[in-house]
């Protein structure tokens, strides 16, 4: 009888490479400092059935960070029928690595189908962290990426929302300094509110522009549409931010909550939703994930190797855990 293949998106990972990573990571864990922002992180990660296997290698690059976050929490989602769901075996043990490595491990396990954005939707729900740091289930951090953003809300109160840059490939990823930080090309507040209103808002009835980037997945979302406006061009990067990777201070979601339609683009629907509303986002040009699109999840699996994780990795241990 032929093996079954995974289905489309799924990325495989053999349980020995699973063990290894999580087994490293809880020695690396070892080397995360005290967050010098005062700030409370709360790291949530929306996940599917098919999705819970680079989990634990995302998991992993965020303990061999150099600052950890306060709490971790997972909401996993089942399938519609209720059969695609993640073995409990599988489920207890991620709990029982990272348990042991940071301060608080939750697990939200929901049997049903969900959205990205109920899935975000809970897990925000259980947060208590000042700073709401979201991060797919399948994309590797840089090992300065919590670090960074808790520096930069610190750094600006005014500040709700923070996008950030990405690469296909965590051999990009270079230390950062408090200097370097103070220099990066940035889409400010005011830009990013233009955009909207410009690109949006004269485009269409205010009401209607905003019932459209609230509700639907009309073009206004997509993702060129965010990528080649000009306020971008000063980046010079092709595709500058994955709105699914964003922080936000926790108070955003008292007043924004995630769309929870099933089809592609809560994200930017949310993204647009924050911009148009709060009028307080930004942009900065640091890339801090290794992004890893479903249909290139083979090739993921080498080019976003969590750095900071395995024999032969990058020491991360001297990389600054930034001041405020």
């Amino acid at each position: 009888m032929a093996a079954r293949r995974p289905p489309p998106g799924h990325v495989v990972i053999s349980l020995a490479a699973l063990l290894l990573l999580a087994r490293e990571a809880h020695a690396l864990a070892a080397n995360a400092r005290p967050n010098p922002s005062g700030l409370r992180i709360s790291l949530l990660v929306p996940c599917t059935p098919a999705h819970f296997g680079p989990l634990n290698r995302t998991l992993s690059a965020y303990a061999a960070g150099v600052v950890h976050p306060d709490e971790v929490i997972v909401s996993l989602s089942g399938s519609a029928d209720g059969r695609a769901r993640v073995a409990r075996s599988r489920v207890e043990r991620l709990r029982g690595t990272f348990a042991r490595v940071f301060s608080r491990v939750v697990l939200l396990e929901h049997a049903g189908e969900r959205s990205a954005g109920e899935n975000r939707n809970a897990a925000g729900a259980h947060a208590s962290g000042d700073v709401l740091v979201f991060s797919d289930a399948d994309d590797v951090p840089h090992p300065q990426r919590l670090a960074v953003l808790a520096h930069w809300f610190a750094k600006e109160p005014a500040v709700q929302m923070l996008h950030h840059t990405w690469v296909r490939s965590t051999a990009s990823f270079r230390p950062w300094t408090e200097r370097e930080l103070g220099a990066v090309r940035r889409v400010s507040p005011g830009e990013l509110a233009r955009a909207f209103d410009v690109h949006c808002a004269e485009r269409y009835p205010p009401v209607v522009a905003r019932a459209m980037v609230s509700r639907t997945r009309s073009r206004l979302l997509a993702p060129e549409m965010l990528t080649q406006m000009p306020v971008f061009q000063p980046l010079r990067t092709a595709a500058p931010i994955h709105t699914g990777n964003l922080a936000l201070r926790r108070e955003v979601l008292a007043r924004v909550r995630w769309p929870t339609f099933r089809e592609a683009g809560e994200d930017k629907a949310f993204s647009w939703s924050v911009v148009a509303q709060l009028r307080a986002a930004i942009v900065i040009e640091v890339p801090l994930v290794c992004y890893c699109e479903s249909r290139l999840a083979a090739a993921c699996s080498s080019a976003c190797a969590p750095v900071g994780v395995g024999i032969d990795s990058v020491d991360v241990s001297r990389w600054p855990t930034l001041g405020r």
